[in-house]
């Protein structure tokens, strides 16, 4: 039993699992019919060189068309920032990568804003384009489709307001742009407040998956607690899709219970 246990924890927090999904929507220009997204989210600057390692390899072989980081990809308790900038700087020479921040990006700039601005500063040189309540385009063959990205809502901008409150603040602060809108927020919870301003497609982490995960479902999830409703997978609310990733690293809760590191394709098509 021992073994059984032992191996199983192994498979589940040293080892790689790939997900992949795919998104139609009328509002997709057909120029980005086909258009790969790769999505990598709380590294929390993991030394699991075996998961580290599959990420990369993966990558190199799926060719995405570009790569969004959704937060957290430094851990505020165990911070090393060389070693998250160095698997970044591995991602870019894949492809173009987008990013937003985590509550860790936005807890260690509070207590090392010079270790912060050297994180930032390290993001700028790799070319990263990161998004703070901000939005770019990305254009294809003539196409074009925004990508947006929010602060985290543990952001000094959101204090004495809910994370709903905060959503919506920061949502509109943003915009949506024109046309078929990615959005990248780290906090998955907030999908209905997402909804509401309009984004086509929503990619999400945070929540690790549960942390444990017994008959499909996570079991505890910062945020939204116990049994929480947004831990991985694909979820819609009207027009709005959301893929949250169950993420590649470890934070507070060093151990994966049958919830192994994800890393997340998407593919976008141009529904009649």
């Amino acid at each position: 039993m021992t073994v059984l246990v032992g191996g199983s924890l192994a498979w589940g927090n040293l080892t790689l699992s790939v997900s992949a999904y795919e998104v139609a929507s009328a509002a997709l220009p057909s120029a980005f019919d086909g258009f790969k997204i790769a999505q990598v989210s709380d590294l929390h600057n993991t030394h699991i060189t075996s998961v580290s390692s599959a990420v990369l390899r993966s990558l190199q072989a799926e060719q995405p068309d570009v790569i969004v980081l959704t937060g957290d990809s430094i851990d505020c308790r165990k911070t090393d920032v060389d070693e998250a900038l160095r698997q970044i700087a591995a991602f870019t020479r894949v492809a173009p990568c987008y990013a937003c921040l985590g509550n860790h990006e936005i807890n260690y700039a509070s207590y090392d804003p010079d270790g912060f601005a050297v994180f930032l500063e390290g993001l700028e040189e790799l070319g990263v384009t990161l998004l703070r309540n901000e939005k770019t385009e990305i254009t294809r063959g003539g196409d074009t489709v925004t990508l947006c990205g929010l602060l985290d809502f543990y952001a000094p901008e959101a204090d004495a307001f809910t994370t709903t409150e905060t959503a919506d603040m920061f949502c509109a602060a943003t915009g949506k742009g024109e046309g078929f809108s990615l959005l990248l927020a780290h906090q998955p919870q907030e999908l209905p407040v997402y909804a509401a301003h309009g984004y086509d497609l929503v990619f999400s982490g945070h929540a690790h998956g549960g942390q444990a995960r017994l008959f499909g479902r996570g079991l505890i999830a910062p945020d939204q607690g116990l049994f929480p409703k947004y831990t991985a997978g694909k979820h819609t609310e009207g027009g709005t899709a959301m893929i949250i990733s169950r993420g590649v690293g470890n934070s507070i809760i060093p151990v994966r219970v049958l919830d192994r590191p994800e890393l997340v394709y998407c593919t976008l098509h141009t529904a009649e």
